[in-house]
């Protein structure tokens, strides 16, 4: 055999190895590096056959860093750029490479007729392994639309398969009509048709192959967007029964979901709406908890992966309770251990960026530090109780702290220390404060079960309660020693008496500090201290601890050796002081077996108010001397004035048993005067149960019954309530017993039970009628036989009170009757009046008739309202009347009467004030607006209605004719403290007024404008008033100050009203002597005095003063149009002075308030803004408008000069918002054009949260431009514009490096996220779509930050082709078709490229793939943000 020639070696690649390119050969095969001609290493050079071939490194040092080499090229912008187009090319490149290159002439398959058993045994191979590429050459025909779906679901036929059948049959539809374009639409409404018929006829196996059938064919672009819609709309529309079903079909779309900011605010609406709804029925809870456990779930799962889209401040405001409650406070045993953590910080987060959009919220006062913002947080809490508040709630709110005790100490300090300061501090208003703290102390104390933790507890607030006392700023708070002391004193007497604080450990304390000691008693600690301990109050049930506290407290004050006397000097004088006005109480006659009748002459003195020096000294006692003559003297004396005589054959009718007590009305209400005056309820409340319990005397019970009304907040906030209700209703059932029922005492009740269908409301109703319908004529004989034979004969002689007329049951023409009874009281009045002179037998009758009518007007419907007002007013006090009874000698007497009518509630007392008072004012103000004099009759009616002023309101009587009683003052003040809780005082400050402008149109030394002025002065420092002020200060201003600038009245008049409150403030920060001074320098002066005092709690008080500071300046700029030299403001509040002074006042008060109290930064803006928050337009105007050229002279701002603007705009109208707008929008772009890499961020965002404040007017005027003209017009209105200016320049900046910091930047992105976010939700769906529209226009270019660009995406489509509303033909994106616009054919519906909206989209997966879970921890870990998206954007 020939030996075979040796071929020569060819360079052959390993078979089935694709080269690294097609056209290169150059580049080789991957992994394969064959040897090469002429390579380096066979160079037979001598360097190479010494030593070998070594191959150099590229650089000399292999371990040198490249740094310094590149960095300061990759600075440079146009490296960047470079390196980014050349890797987009590179990934263009690749993505040409790998595309397969198909048949240009691809041709489906074809669909044939076949049987129906070929038609089904087709379907079951398709469910089967059948290759697809057989079962394409017989595609059935005749399956398609619903039918198809049905077929599939039947047989189950794998998700892939299915999809491709579906696909088959698309494209032969397709192309046999020519290629239509709405197939996408079609198919996507068959769908849902047919899952909706699925959910109607639910089977669990079925509808989820429906719902992953539905997943797989959105993901193969055969279903668009609007299946997301459907789907909510489905959800919205489902019962409770069917929302799981559909939840399960959002569970599948949850990543589409969270791509659009529409789709997930009506996702997150419809769940928290159903939330809501259940919850609104808790009867069905129970039956369907898996349904909120699901909706809760769907919930957490949105709020922890994207919080941005519960940005959503409509919605917020309308749930946050809901939302508070499900994110936060409902926990989950199955969460992980730091999932509640995050969304408590998430809804933190997302709470404030929502309040940012309120612009009627004015933040907390005091944030410039935390500790300031704890107690701003605390204060508004405590604010918040009020009538029928409930204290559990309360106080879990205010002590919502670390769960962990021991970490709790220190801040429970502070949270005691402001309990304690809002109960004393005087910018508050209500005695029932201190009991509503020590409510909370003991609710808090007790709301563990631990003993040794409630120990724990009680050392805490033990220790907490001292350090008060320690560090509390006596004497800085702008009232006197003697006040101050006795607030603090009557808190620590309830917190003591209460438990809560030791006054014998208080003491120890202090000696053991050495703060007793004879060398430290000069200190101001311990002065502090001893005041203290001389005012404190003893409570100890033991008798022998309570003398060892007494001798200890003595000894600490006076030493051991004094011989000081000065507490029992006070006892014995407090004693005598109440043994002068109840000396029956304590030294009772032997024989005594009822209730004493008190004689009108002899025992009047006994029934009126205690003189002024004993009222002062009894207030200004300490509480340690009121308590023990309360505790020790007055009660115990009460309780043993009873009945001692046993019953026998003398005494056995009488009605008062042994045991009982002997008080008569006039006795219990001085005892009540007296108790009130120490301020002691717990007392109070101890008499009252007494007397209920151990008295039938008829009298005491009207009493009883309004002094329980007067201190009902007290009684909740000592959590006696109920004790208080029990106690009437068991009095109630007793005098049902005795069929003696009290009309009083049953309308009380009913007036408490809210519950219609509880049955102690329905007996109490019997109770009622039967009383009604009593006999009435023995009740008139009875009041008739106190008068005597002679007067009774008066009445015999007037038709009202002849017996004949009286029906004993019910009255056939009440109002009719009503009438001539008070008639027939006048006619008496008038006659008696004649014949008897002295005023003790006025009262007399006077109170005789009060009974008589309290008797009848209890068995009225309205009582004696209507007839007083509508028929007695008009007969007896017309103008043309001669005889009105404003002009008679027996006025006096009239004036009693009528007070007497209201105190015994059968008028009212706005009735009076309106119909008498302020009707005949209105007439003598007329008189006196036309230049007439008022005559003599017409002066004496002025002087009596003030006189009936002063009786009713201020509750005295200049004249000594008829004093009032006891009794009397407490009912008016009953019903003058109404007004402290209630908001419609307007009467009031319409009779004042008309006091005012009858007293300017009198000279000066008129007696008549003396009376009225005193009349002012007096009424604005009465104790009800002083409180309505601090209570209800905002509508106090409203009614007197306020109101006037609507009305045309003179500026004297303005004044007067002014004073009113000024004086009903009290503690005013600027003294009005110095306000009267001779130079306007003044006026700066006292407004930095009130800004520099202005403080977290007398902030409304600082905020009315500034207000009517405001006033008189406006008022006096507005008399400077003239000759300033002429203005007559001699009298003003703010400042007199010569016409130089005055020249610019308001220019330059108002420059004075930007420059030195804002721009300075001496003063909180904060305390700024809730002192200017609701002034008046036209200075709110004045001030923004200083505020806008402020704006334009600095760059940076100081911080919190925003809510300076919060709450200045306010009080403007829309059209200077949008001025507003369209101002800072101007700055905002002359600070991007200037670009100062230093100040541009913080100029440029202090802008931005300014322009917050308005964002939601202009989206509004936007909202009305385009819904009500057409788009062309639209588009000329300024409002558009100015939007769409905002928008764009708000979108540049999200993509300003400078704003997002590549991530650390997250509060700047976060709010202007949220403002455009905003913008687009308030504006509506057709407004919404003309801006985006608009945005997407060649001329607006915007470079997507990598960062957090799918939070931009979700919120604008800006990757989409331009697209230009408003033409004939549109086509229609996947931003549109969320939105839901052109589904009325008004614009077209054509097929869509989900690729737009980065829809995913798999290359025909052999089995079902898993997609992973977005999450997004946005402001906490940067390096796992959206790794997916980096590869969509656009270059």
């Amino acid at each position: 055999m020939a030996q075979q020639q040796l071929q020569k070696y060819k360079l052959v690649p390993p078979k089935n190895l694709v080269r690294f390119h097609k056209d290169s050969v150059e580049l080789g095969y991957p992994d394969f590096y064959p040897p090469k001609l002429g390579q380096d290493e066979d160079q037979m050079t001598e360097e190479n056959v010494k030593k070998g071939f070594i191959d150099s490194p590229f650089v000399q040092n292999e371990h040198f860093s490249a740094h310094d080499m590149i960095f300061d090229e990759l600075k440079n912008h146009n490296t960047l750029k470079n390196l980014g187009e050349f890797m987009t090319g590179v990934m263009k490149r690749k993505n040409e490479t790998n595309t397969f290159q198909g048949s240009a002439q691809f041709m489906g398959p074809t669909i044939v007729w076949v049987t129906t058993d070929e038609r089904d045994k087709w379907l079951r191979d398709l469910a089967g392994n059948v290759p697809l590429k057989v079962l394409a050459r017989s595609v059935p025909k005749g399956v398609e639309g619903k039918d198809l779906l049905e077929s599939v679901t039947l047989y189950r036929v794998p998700l892939a398969r299915a999809t491709w059948f579906t696909k088959i049959v698309g494209i032969n539809k397709i192309l046999q009509n020519r290629g239509n374009p709405e197939y996408t639409k079609e198919w996507t409404t068959i769908f849902n048709q047919f899952i909706r018929d699925q959910s109607l006829n639910y089977d669990s196996d079925k509808w989820r192959y429906s719902i992953l059938l539905a997943k797989w064919q959105f993901d193969e672009q055969l279903l668009d967007q609007r299946l997301l819609r459907y789907t909510l709309e489905h959800l919205e529309q489902a019962d409770h029964w069917q929302t799981p079903i559909w939840l399960w079909l959002v569970q599948q779309f949850l990543s589409e979901f969270q791509r659009s900011r529409t789709l997930m605010r009506l996702l997150i609406e419809i769940i928290i709406k159903k939330l809501q709804d259940i919850h609104q029925h808790p009867h069905i809870i129970s039956k369907l908890e898996i349904v909120i456990k699901m909706l809760k779930n769907m919930l957490h799962t949105l709020f922890i992966t994207t919080p941005d889209m519960f940005v959503f401040p409509v919605c917020w405001n309308t749930y946050k309770d809901l939302l508070r409650r499900v994110l936060v406070e409902d926990v989950s045993k199955t969460d992980p251990p730091n999932l509640k953590h995050q969304r408590e910080r998430y809804y933190e987060m997302v709470r404030s960026r929502n309040e940012i959009f309120d612009d009627k919220k004015i933040n907390p006062i005091g944030m410039r530090n935390a500790r300031d913002a704890l107690h701003s947080r605390m204060i508004s809490i405590l604010d918040k109780i009020t009538h029928h508040i409930d204290y559990l709630n309360i106080t879990t709110e205010y002590f919502r702290m670390n769960s962990k005790f021991q970490m709790m100490e220190r801040e429970l300090s502070t949270h005691i220390y402001t309990l304690c300061r809002w109960a004393i501090t005087p910018f508050r208003g209500g005695d029932f404060r201190v009991y509503s703290v020590s409510t909370i102390l003991e609710i808090w104390k007790n709301g563990v079960s631990d003993a040794e933790e409630k120990l724990e507890r009680q050392t805490i607030i033990q220790s907490s309660l001292v350090e008060f006392l320690d560090m509390y700023p006596f004497g800085e708070n702008g009232f006197n020693e003697q006040e101050e002391s006795e607030l603090i004193a009557r808190l620590f007497g309830v917190l003591t008496r209460n438990g809560h604080f030791s006054h014998q450990r208080y003491l120890q304390r202090l000696i053991a500090r050495g703060d007793v000691r004879p060398e430290k008693r000069d200190t101001e600690r311990s002065l502090r201290h001893l005041r203290y301990v001389k005012w404190f109050a003893i409570y100890e049930p033991d008798l022998h601890n309570l003398n060892h506290n007494i001798n200890q407290r003595w000894h600490i004050l006076y030493g051991i050796n004094s011989k000081d006397t000065t507490d029992k000097i006070a006892f014995d004088t407090f004693a005598d002081i109440i043994t002068k006005k109840l000396p029956h109480i304590f030294s009772p006659k032997e024989d005594m077996n009822a209730p004493m009748v008190d004689d009108p002459v002899s025992d009047f003195n006994y029934s009126i108010n205690f003189d002024d020096t004993s009222l002062d000294f009894i207030q200004n006692a300490t509480k340690f001397c009121q308590i023990r003559v309360i505790q020790d003297f007055l009660i115990p004396s009460v309780k043993r004035f009873v009945q001692n005589a046993p019953i026998d054959a003398t005494n056995w009718m009488n009605p008062t048993q042994p045991g009982s007590s002997l008080l008569n009305a006039r006795q219990l209400v001085t005892i009540i005067q007296v108790i009130e005056l120490t301020k002691d309820y717990n007392s109070l409340l101890e008499l009252i149960i007494w007397v209920l319990e151990n008295s039938m005397e008829r009298s005491l019970f009207p009493l009883i019954v309004d002094t329980i009304k007067r201190h009902e907040m007290i009684w909740e906030a000592m959590g006696k309530s109920d004790e208080v209700f029990d106690a009437l209703m068991k009095k109630n059932d007793q005098l049902r017993e005795k069929r003696a029922i009290d009309i009083c005492i049953v309308k009380y009740l009913l007036s408490v039970i809210n519950d219609p269908g509880n049955e102690k409301k329905s007996k109490l109703e019997t109770d009622l009628q039967f009383s009604i319908k009593s006999l009435l004529s023995s009740a008139i004989s009875r009041h008739r036989d106190r008068l005597g034979p002679d007067v009774d004969k008066l009445l015999n002689n007037t038709n009202g009170f002849k017996i004949s007329n009286i029906d004993s049951r019910w009255f056939p023409s009440e109002a009719g009757y009503l009438n001539s009874i008070l008639e027939a009281c006048t006619d008496v009045i008038h006659q008696h009046s004649q014949k008897y002179t002295a005023w003790t037998d006025a009262r007399k009758l006077l109170d005789v008739f009060g009974d008589l009518l309290k008797e009848v007007g209890d068995r009225a419907t309205d009582g004696f309202d209507a007839v007083f007002s509508k028929k007695w007013l008009n007969s007896y006090t017309r103008a043309d009347d001669v005889d009105s009874i404003l002009r008679q000698d027996s006025t006096n007497r009239f004036l009693i009467f009528v007070m007497i009518l209201v105190v015994r509630h059968l008028v009212k007392i706005e009735t009076v004030l309106e119909h008498l008072v302020e009707k005949n004012l209105i007439r003598l103000s007329h008189t006196l607006s036309n230049n007439k004099q008022l005559d003599t009759n017409e002066v004496i009616e002025c002087r009596n209605l003030a006189i009936l002023l002063r009786i009713l309101l201020i509750h005295k009587n200049i004249s000594s004719e008829i004093p009032l009683t006891t009794m009397e003052i407490q009912g008016l003040r009953l019903i003058c403290e109404s007004f402290i809780h209630n908001n419609d005082f307007t009467i009031i400050s319409s009779v004042f007024q008309k006091l005012a402008i009858i007293e300017c149109s009198l000279e000066p030394e008129n007696d008549l404008a003396i009376e009225l002025r005193q009349l002012r002065m007096e009424f604005a420092q009465v104790y009800w008033f002083r409180q309505l002020c601090i209570t209800n200060i905002d509508n106090v201003y409203d009614r007197f100050v306020k109101g006037t600038k609507k009305q045309n009245i003179s500026k004297e008049v303005k004044k007067r009203m002014i004073e009113i409150v000024q004086l009903g403030l009290g503690n005013f920060t600027y003294d009005n002597d110095v306000m009267n001074g001779h130079s306007s320098s003044l006026c700066f002066t006292n407004l930095e005095k009130l800004f520099s005092a202005a403080n977290l709690w007398n902030i409304q008080k600082s905020r009315i003063e500034f207000y009517m500071c405001m006033d008189q300046i406006m008022m006096l700029d507005g008399s400077s149009k003239g000759s300033l030299s002429n203005m007559e403001l001699d009298g003003d509040l703010i400042m007199g002075g010569t016409g130089e002074d005055f020249s610019n006042l308001k220019s330059r008060v108002i420059e004075y308030f930007w420059e030195d109290l804002v721009l300075k930064g001496n003063n909180d803006c904060l305390i700024i803004s809730h002192i200017i928050r609701g002034i008046r337009e036209d200075v709110a105007a004045e001030l923004m408008e200083r505020g806008l050229i402020v704006l334009k002279k600095c760059g940076e701002l100081i911080n919190g000069i925003e809510e300076v603007f919060r709450g200045l705009l306010l009080s403007v109208g829309d059209n200077k918002k949008i001025e507003f707008s369209d101002a800072l929008l101007t700055q905002v772009q002359k600070i991007i054009d200037e670009n100062k890499d230093d100040t541009f961020v913080s100029c440029i965002m202090s802008r931005i949260k300014l322009f917050v404040l308005v964002a939601n007017v202009v989206a509004a005027r936007v909202t009305a431009a385009v819904i009500s003209n057409s788009i062309e017009i639209a588009n000329q209105k300024p409002e558009y514009n100015l939007i769409v200016k905002w928008v764009v320049t708000l979108i540049n900046l999200l993509c300003s490096e400078r704003i997002h910091q590549n991530g650390g930047g997250a509060e700047h992105f976060d709010l202007i996220l949220d403002i455009v976010s905003f913008l687009l939700d308030e504006m509506g769906k057709i407004p919404r779509a003309v801006i985006v529209a608009e945005l997407k226009v060649n001329r607006y270019h915007f470079n997507i930050p990598v960062i957090w660009s799918n939070r931009i995406k979700r919120v604008l489509p800006l990757n989409i082709p331009k697209e230009t509303l408003g033409k004939i033909k549109h086509e229609l994106d996947a931003w549109q078709l969320i939105e839901g616009i052109g589904e009325n054919d008004d614009l077209n519906n054509s097929a869509i490229d989900l690729s737009w909206y980065d829809a995913k989209f798999y290359q025909k997966p052999s089995k079902r793939l898993k997609r992973s879970n977005e999450y997004e921890d946005y402001n906490f870990d940067f390096n796992k943000k959206y790794n997916e998206e980096n590869g969509n954007l656009e270059p």
